[in-house]
């Protein structure tokens, strides 16, 4: 038995995502016969183009892909090659992109990993907001004249049997751009064929997708059916197909167009995969089954479909973000409910009528500062009409109300320690302090109000000589706002220490 798959691996990015604005596609192929075959030639390579469609509004700064070149009728090839297009700036988009070859010695599973990231400072683009263009070219054969009538597909097999995999998004301030999963238009099929292998079936395409939303019959999609070589027609009839497949005829001859399309009363949300059995006497392929998938989406849809990340400081609520609910047909109004699944994230209408824009706040009173993410859904759920629900993700970073230390680069060290006036000062609603470290010692920096009583500890461990500044956003040790007033802030180390008086005018 004779079997080659050829397996791109690229697993950089795995988290929560949504597929919607992004799509992976076959954009052309080098060495067809016609739209649904590709020539059995000993000087003749096929090679697949491979399309990126990024038609949202954020760059992508990660991606993890997969693509299987396989037979299921065992066909083999002798060579493989793989190539990124220029159709991206590849050094100046990515921080780093690898093409590590596993295994390609022409039998077995042959896999290569494609890796990379857009990530760094300063960030790099990754694949651009509104970029559309083929990336990536595989290349396989010269196809075997033997192997005439037998088939050919590329498809994802990072996540099979579904074909998902991931692309990464970004920050973007205090918002972050989460995870996507872009849909694939595969899986693609071709027979291939030989100009003396006499006749065989064409069937075009050899998987029929059908896509609709939950309630809507889907449009239907036409399947030729031809024959290869001398022309001469052949009898054909289609059967065993899943019982939500229906077709405009059963049987017929060739050449010949049957319209496919799909029962979906009674199906909830989701994909659905059968297959569809061609026959005909004398084609040297026959039977030949025909892949059937059927998506059902659901009807609601939020945006930003893929949540995002925001941040609060300890005991304080992030920045309000709004979401907007609408029909995912854009049209339809549909009743709906929108309930967080944690205390800490409210949303505000919680119920109404789309279109909605709805008020999200996250509120860090009720959780643990620290340098971990907290996830949280809003489910969204229609009213009426049994539809499935959806979930739009968010993540909160509750950040300790200590600021970050940062080191003031200098080309010499401090002679002595020193405290230096806040800026600005007055302020609101934060200030700067910078201090200098001669020596490596443990420093504490805090805040006091007039009568003297303690407000929040800025800094508190061991530094290494250098400058460094820290920022007071005007909250206590617990993370509630403070007064308007004069606060005195001391520094204090093993041998010296030091007040400064500053004013918060709010």
């Amino acid at each position: 038995m004779r079997k080659i798959i050829l397996c791109i691996l690229l697993s950089l990015m795995a988290t929560s995502a949504s597929a919607v604005n992004n799509h992976i596609s076959v954009a052309h192929v080098d060495g067809l016969y016609s739209p649904g075959a590709l020539v059995a030639d000993p000087a003749q390579e096929v090679t697949f183009f491979v399309g990126f469609d990024n038609d949202g509004d954020y760059d992508i700064k990660g991606l993890a892909n997969a693509f299987c070149v396989y037979s299921p009728d065992e066909v083999s090839w002798t060579t493989m090659t793989y190539r990124k297009l220029s159709t991206i700036d590849w050094t100046t988009n990515f921080m780093f992109f690898l093409m590590t070859p596993k295994s390609i010695t022409g039998s077995g599973a042959d896999t290569i990993g494609f890796g990379g990231t857009g990530s760094g400072t300063p960030p790099s683009t990754g694949i651009p907001a509104h970029f559309n263009d083929t990336v990536y070219a595989l290349t396989i054969g010269p196809l075997d004249p033997a192997d005439h009538g037998s088939i050919i597909c590329i498809d994802s097999c990072f996540y099979p049997p579904s074909g998902y995999w991931k692309w990464a998004g970004g920050d973007l301030g205090d918002v972050f751009v989460g995870d996507r999963i872009p849909t694939w238009t595969g899986p693609h099929c071709y027979t291939i064929v030989d100009a003396g292998g006499g006749q065989c079936l064409l069937p075009n395409p050899l998987v029929i997708k059908l896509e609709t939303e939950e309630g809507n019959p889907p449009a239907g999609q036409s399947l030729e059916i031809d024959v290869f070589d001398d022309g001469n027609p052949l009898s054909f009839s289609l059967a065993n197909g899943p019982s939500w497949l229906d077709l405009s005829a059963s049987s017929g001859t060739t050449p010949a167009t049957i319209t496919a399309s799909a029962s979906v009363a009674g199906l909830t949300p989701g994909e659905y995969r059968g297959a569809v059995t061609l026959t005909a006497a004398g084609a040297s392929n026959s039977p030949r089954d025909i892949q059937v998938v059927l998506n059902i989406y659901p009807v609601l849809s939020a945006m930003p479909f893929w949540g995002f990340r925001v941040v609060a400081e300890g005991g304080l609520q992030a920045p309000e973000q709004t979401l907007i609910v609408t029909a995912t047909d854009g049209v339809s109004t549909i009743p709906f409910t929108a309930i967080p699944d944690s205390a800490w994230l409210t949303v505000t209408p919680s119920s109404g009528t789309t279109p909605e824009t709805l008020v999200v706040t996250s509120d860090g009173r009720v959780l643990d500062a620290g340098t971990f993410w907290y996830g949280a859904d809003i489910i969204l759920s229609a009213s009426s009409g049994g539809l499935t629900s959806t979930e739009v993700h968010y993540e909160l970073k509750v950040k300790d109300v200590v600021t970050e230390i940062r080191e003031i680069k200098n080309p010499s060290l401090p002679q002595n320690f020193r405290l230096s006036q806040n800026y600005p000062n007055p302020f609101n609603p934060s200030t700067t302090i910078r201090f200098a470290v001669p020596v490596r010692t443990h420093v504490e920096l805090s805040i006091y109000n007039v009568l003297g009583r303690h407000v929040a500890t800025l800094v508190n461990t061991v530094l290494s000589a250098a400058e460094y500044e820290v920022e007071w956003s005007g909250v206590d040790e617990h993370g509630g706002p403070v007064a308007s007033g004069v606060y005195f802030y001391r520094i204090a180390g093993d041998t010296f220490s030091e007040t400064k008086k500053m004013v918060l005018l709010k």
